[in-house]
C-alpha cells in the first residue's frame, strides 16, 4: 500500500491549541538541540570535525559542538574519570579541536539548508508514534509540518516544527520499505535508557512546564535558574519525560553573556 503523503505546502493542518510564543533563541543556540553521551570531547571533534565551546564543568564537561553554521549546535556531555568532589574550573570558552582549517570567520563554506529544514535536525522513535505527534503537539507546542502513513497509520515519517527548529519523528525501526529496521528503539521498549536528550529554547520555562504538567508529562528536574557567571550567562531550564519515556529540556535564557572584549 502506497504511503499517503502531506505536502509541505501548505502545512499540514493541526487540531491542537496554539503553539507557545517563541521569540529569537540566544546567540550560538539552536532552537532544538540534542545532547550525547561521548568519552571525550576531543574525540567528537576530530570524528565529526567540528568546533568545541565548553560550558559549564561540575563533574562532568559540558561543550557545543557547532556544524557550520552559528544556528546549528550539539549539545555534547562527556563524563571524566574524575574523583568525587574533584573541582574543575573553566580553563577555555571556546576550543578548536578541529582537524581541518577554519577559514577566519571561523565558519564553513556551507549551502543554506533546504526550505523547512534546520542544519541540524534530530530523529525520534516511538512504538506508538502516531499518538506521539499527537501529544508532543499538545504538550510542548510542537506543530506537524510533514507527515507520511502507512498501512494502518502507521507513522513512516513525519517532520515536527518549533519555531526554527525540526524534529523527525518516526516509528520504531524506520520506514517499513527498508530491507534491514534501522537499529532504533523507544525508550519504553529497553527499560527507558536514552541514547540522546532533546534541548529545546521557550520563552517562559515555568509556563511551558505547566502546560507540559498538564498534558501528562513526568518532569523530573523543576525550572531552576543557573548563572554560569558574569561572563557567560544565565538560563532557566527543567527536564521532562514523555509517554515513551524520551527525556526532553527545556531552556528559557535569562540572561545573556557580556560582549566580549569588554
Amino acid at each position: 500500500m502506497s504511503p499517503a503523503r502531506s505536502g509541505r505546502q501548505p502545512p499540514f493542518p493541526s487540531p491542537h491549541p496554539s503553539p507557545v510564543p517563541r521569540s529569537s533563541h540566544p546567540p550560538g543556540r539552536a532552537r532544538v538541540c540534542t545532547g550525547r553521551v561521548l568519552t571525550t570531547l576531543v574525540t567528537a571533534c576530530l570524528l565529526f570535525d567540528v568546533s568545541l565551546e565548553l560550558l559549564h564543568p561540575p563533574l562532568v564537561v559540558e561543550g557545543t559542538a557547532r556544524l557550520g553554521y552559528p544556528e546549528s549546535s550539539i549539545l555534547v556531555t562527556a563524563v571524566l574519570p574524575l574523583g568525587c568532589g574533584r573541582h574543575l574550573q573553566m580553563i577555555a570558552h571556546t576550543v578548536n579541536h578541529c582537524a581541518h582549517r577554519q577559514p577566519a570567520d571561523g565558519g564553513w563554506t556551507m549551502k543554506k539548508v533546504p526550505e523547512g529544514w534546520a542544519r541540524v535536525c534530530p530523529a525520534v522513535f516511538y512504538e506508538d508514534a502516531a499518538r506521539a505527534i499527537d501529544w508532543l503537539c499538545r504538550a510542548y507546542g510542537f506543530e506537524v509540518q510533514l507527515k507520511i502513513e502507512g498501512e494502518g497509520g502507521r507513522i513512516e515519517h513525519s517532520e515536527l516544527r518549533f519555531g526554527e527548529g525540526l524534529v523527525m519523528v518516526s516509528q520504531a525501526g524506520g520506514s517499513s520499505d527498508r530491507k534491514t529496521p534501522l537499529p532504533t528503539r523507544s525508550p519504553r521498549a529497553v527499560g527507558g535508557v536514552n541514547t540522546q536528550m532533546l534541548a529545546v529554547f521557550v520563552d517562559d520555562a515555568d509556563a511551558h512546564c505547566a502546560r507540559v504538567r498538564a498534558a501528562g508529562g513526568k518532569v523530573h528536574e523543576e525550572p531552576t535558574t543557573t548563572d554560569y557567571g558574569d561572563d557567560y550567562w544565565s538560563d532557566r531550564t527543567y527536564r521532562v519525560e514523555d509517554p515513551e519515556g524520551h527525556h526532553w529540556w527545556f531552556i528559557q535564557r535569562v540572561r545573556d553573556p557580556k560582549p566580549r572584549g569588554r
